[in-house]
């Protein structure tokens, strides 16, 4: 998946609705508080948007064994650590724990 289909992935099990992709001036949606927004959260490089959405995770438990996988499988992460992981790790963890993932061929 792209970051921009993750990112989408995410705003859409948290909530947000009426996403569109706006070239230039990003994505926007509608908050499920009510409130439109111009643009949509990076989850993919933001770790503090990558929090608040693990904040609301169904099955934390769930997310941190799909994050653990991800991590094993990147090479330049010699520790192994969930601790070190990127926010593009979260946001992949946290797309493929919600059964959203899907692969570009």
């Amino acid at each position: 998946m792209t970051d921009q289909q993750i990112n989408i992935a995410i705003a859409e099990s948290l909530g947000w609705a009426e996403i569109s992709d706006w070239k230039a001036a990003g994505i926007n949606g509608l908050h499920p508080s009510g409130q439109w927004t111009e643009v949509i959260p990076n989850y993919t490089s933001d770790l503090n948007a990558m929090h608040e959405a693990m904040l609301l995770h169904p099955r934390k438990e769930l997310l941190r064994s799909f994050l653990y996988l991800e991590v094993l499988e990147d090479p330049k992460n010699t520790a192994n650590e969930p601790a070190w992981a990127t926010a593009k790790q979260w946001a992949t963890a946290y797309v493929r724990s919600i059964g959203k993932w899907i692969d570009n061929d």
